[in-house]
């Protein structure tokens, strides 16, 4: 299952600071510089981007540390924790990657799912007008529990494969054409509760 992951609790913008530096051994000052653009608790992931680039293999092992943790919140931010932007990512996530050894004990499904429905919730609100989360977890539950929505025929790959990677991007079948808007939001309206699948 995986250690559970509490929502950050570091508070001062100095602690913030020490975070980053400790976990990617940055300039603070730069740090500093690059939290203020945006809320001083993300970086834009073209910044953490371009510091990656200036790390190489030949470097000390310390700092391919640092690169590696770099590159996970680039990962996090891209894929499983994105803003309502897409070009930033929390850099309090680094709490979670400073032990490296430690990184695969954290419950990363459970905290994907819940910063999934935060999105969805905060979606559907009235004056909303982005989303936040990871949005291929939801299009793959979307194809497999809504067949009139899937994209195209399933195809067999490989079980080590993600689930996601069954649907092949193929618009001229039986699926719904893409801008169909009318009789998406009518298909949705008529699923019940208690179906399994929207075919029931």
């Amino acid at each position: 299952m995986g250690r559970g992951m509490s929502k950050p609790t570091i508070i001062k913008q100095e602690d913030v600071v020490k975070l980053v530096h400790r976990a990617l051994h940055l300039n603070p000052k730069v740090i500093e510089a690059e939290l203020g653009t945006h809320n001083g608790r993300s970086v834009r992931l073209s910044w953490l981007k371009d510091n990656l680039a200036k790390k190489t293999s030949s470097m000390p092992m310390h700092s391919i540390e640092c690169a590696v943790r770099g590159y996970l919140l680039y990962l996090l931010g891209c894929t499983i924790f994105p803003d309502k932007t897409g070009t930033y990512v929390s850099v309090e996530h680094l709490q979670y990657l400073e032990d490296l050894d430690r990184v695969k004990e954290f419950s990363w499904g459970a905290a994907t799912l819940v910063h999934l429905y935060r999105g969805l919730g905060m979606a559907s609100r009235a004056k909303c007008k982005t989303i936040s989360g990871y949005l291929t977890l939801l299009q793959a539950w979307v194809y497999e529990h809504i067949p009139i929505l899937r994209p195209g025929d399933e195809i067999h790959v490989n079980e080590r494969f993600p689930r996601a990677a069954l649907w092949k991007d193929c618009r001229n079948n039986a699926g719904l054409q893409k801008n169909n808007v009318v009789l998406i939001r009518e298909i949705l309206d008529s699923l019940k509760a208690e179906q399994k699948h929207l075919s029931e």
